[in-house]
């Protein structure tokens, strides 16, 4: 039973504060009420905090309600932009009260149109803690059972090898007399898949031991269905665009843009390839625009970095949704992890060649990714509210020469953020103006935020991506080397934002960077 809308976080309820009238009263636009629009900075803007709860359907505009009995209409990043970043920056401070008792929400239009729930009425929260337990009662548990087994009895010849047959092809667990072994199927396995497929929409999802498995396993499918040609959209994670690049599967490559994928597509191309937010430089890509350009062509998102908490690529049209599970999902950077959300046919084909790989998820690894999925929507709303916050305290400093984050001026021309992207998330990149000398100093520096690769986790990390997790990658496509990625954790953001200040100064004493905030 897949989730084929995303989550509505309506009625709203809107709170009375300080005798204010929460239903009737409705302001001006933030921008000019005190915010960026209002240069001397002599109102007061008297809203509460943009909650980043959901997706929208279209392009209608949509209303940002706060509890506190504001109604605003218009993009909720602005908003977002307005209230926090003005505030953080210390530009013409002002007063913001908020109603601590509840979160502002973000109401998604529906029109009259509620089909959108055809499998359920469930909100994508609550989806994320019960998914995929749906048999516990009836097995009389509370939480999933671990089911470690590498063999399973065979009471029937005939039952078994039919069995055996079935699931090396790539079937269902529950259409088969016995499990077999492990490689073949695994009930916690199963669980993490069924969880995942409801909350990207799909109807199913595969889950493999790591993320650049479940991309092989969809490049080989494509190789072993004569359709050995890919289209992909620099940049991409390095390890993705190594094996495209190296063709060590069987593919054929061609790099294009986002406005020339239609052109690079031939009768012998089996899957497009995108990654939005990309790594490391979080741009933003189309989807459904990318879609139309494919045709029958099937697409694949890379949805790692938004998580299906701020993004649903099936929503846009795509085919396939690739995450690396050992980032958002797992979040606590102790497991490694790759699922693909898919069609039922394209599931047939990645379990077949699962079976036949070996690159199986192990159960254990499988109970702790499942769950992940229950916090991973308070994690990630958390996660991406320090993000806002250590984005406009870096964007004012003066080492820095560019913040790369969704939102930020410039980032998002087509204006997927609100239409495609829930909120900007919690990766963020920075360009530093010593170039790679003051990079490589920054990131050695920091004592809070670890200098490591991978993202995602409670804590937050930060590396240099062309010597690192890109290094693979051509020369005319790798990053600059005055980049470094930031994945924000859970952290106190003034501890973060502390400790990058402290950073800062300490290469400034080698002349690398200035000292002092503008």
């Amino acid at each position: 039973m897949a989730l084929d809308g995303v989550a509505e976080f309506g009625p709203v309820d809107p709170c009375r504060e300080a005798g204010e009238d929460a239903a009737g009263q409705q302001g001006p636009d933030p921008a000019d009420a005190g915010g960026l629009g209002d240069p001397d900075g002599s109102r007061e803007l008297d809203v509460g905090q943009p909650g980043v709860r959901d997706q929208r359907v279209d392009d209608r505009a949509v209303d940002l309600v706060d509890r506190c009995g504001r109604a605003r209409r218009g993009a909720w990043w602005e908003w977002a932009r307005v209230v926090r970043h003005d505030v953080t920056l210390g530009a013409r401070r002002r007063r913001i009260r908020e109603c601590r008792r509840h979160r502002c929400v973000y109401l998604r239009d529906y029109g009259d149109n509620l089909a959108d729930y055809r499998h359920s009425s469930m909100r994508a929260d609550t989806f994320a803690v019960h998914a995929g337990r749906e048999d516990l009662v009836g097995l009389g548990v509370h939480v999933p059972p671990i089911d470690l087994s590498s063999t399973y009895p065979i009471t029937d010849l005939d039952a078994g090898g039919a069995a055996y047959e079935t699931l090396a092809m790539g079937g269902r667990g529950e259409d088969a007399a016995t499990l077999v072994y492990q490689r073949l199927w695994n009930p916690n396995v199963d669980r993490l898949e069924r969880a995942l497929a409801r909350l990207e929409g799909t109807e199913e999802a595969v889950a493999f031991a790591s993320g650049m498995a479940a991309l092989t396993a969809t490049l080989i499918a494509c190789v072993a269905a004569g359709k050995p040609h890919i289209v992909a959209v620099r940049p991409l994670y390095g390890g993705s665009d190594h094996v495209l690049a190296t063709g060590l599967l069987g593919t054929e490559v061609t790099w294009a843009t986002p406005t020339t994928i239609g052109d690079a597509i031939t009768d012998r191309t089996g899957l497009v390839l995108v990654e939005t937010p990309a790594n490391p430089t979080l741009d933003l890509v189309d989807i459904a625009a990318v879609v139309a350009q494919a045709g029958q062509v099937p697409v694949m998102v890379d949805n790692t970095f938004a998580t299906p908490v701020l993004q649903q690529p099936r929503r846009q049209g795509a085919t396939l949704v690739l995450h690396s599970a050992t980032k958002f999902i797992g979040g606590h950077g102790d497991l490694l992890g790759g699922l693909v959300a898919a069609s039922p046919e394209w599931a047939v084909r990645l379990r077949q060649v699962r079976a036949l790989t070996g690159a199986l998820l192990y159960p254990l690894a499988a109970y702790e990714l499942h769950r992940g999925l229950q916090t991973l929507p308070v994690r990630v709303r958390a996660q991406q509210d320090n993000a806002i916050d250590l984005a406009g305290w870096l964007a004012a400093h003066p080492a820095v020469e560019k913040v790369h984050y969704p939102g930020m001026p410039g980032a998002d021309p087509a204006g997927l953020l609100g239409r495609q992207l829930a909120g900007p998330g919690a990766v963020l990149a920075v360009a530093m103006r010593g170039g790679f000398d003051a990079a490589a100093a920054l990131v050695q520096r920091t004592r809070l935020v670890t200098h490591a690769v991978s993202l995602g986790g409670v804590d937050s990390l930060i590396q240099h991506p062309a010597s690192l997790t890109h290094r693979p990658v051509a020369a005319e496509a790798k990053p600059h080397p005055n980049v470094l990625r930031i994945s924000v954790g859970l952290e106190d953001v003034r501890d973060v934002i502390a400790d990058f200040d402290q950073a800062f100064a300490a290469v400034a004493e080698h002349g690398l960077v200035g000292a002092s905030r503008r």
